[in-house]
């Protein structure tokens, strides 16, 4: 019975995730968002499997739970981290450019 609240709260925080995603991101949005889909579709995959097997124990939906909550949580960090240094490295090349045609026109 516990296993199944666990996953039933956890689906309906990995739902109400993509709203917050779209008011509150402001890059990287559409990025994010796939990977607050993919997180609930994992909810909604340990969900089904917990309610659709009752013998299952609890354990399983805690680990499952804390596992795909890494992973998502994982997934936004990096995409934030390799969207800002892919921008860096955007406009150091933008600057260079900048740089070589000032000194083509002197």
């Amino acid at each position: 019975m516990i296993a199944k609240i666990v996953v039933i709260v956890m689906l309906a925080l990995s739902v109400i995730m993509i709203p917050v995603i779209l008011v509150k991101a402001k890059q990287f949005k559409k990025f994010f968002l796939a990977s607050a889909i993919i997180y609930v579709t994992g909810n909604l995959l340990i969900t089904a499997i917990v309610f659709l097997n009752p013998d299952i124990p609890p354990v399983f939906a805690f680990i499952s739970e804390i596992t795909i909550l890494f992973v998502f949580s994982f997934s936004m960090y990096m995409i934030y981290k390799l969207g800002k240094s892919t921008e860096e490295v955007q406009k150091a090349q933008l600057e260079a450019e900048k740089k070589k045609q000032e000194k083509s026109v002197e």
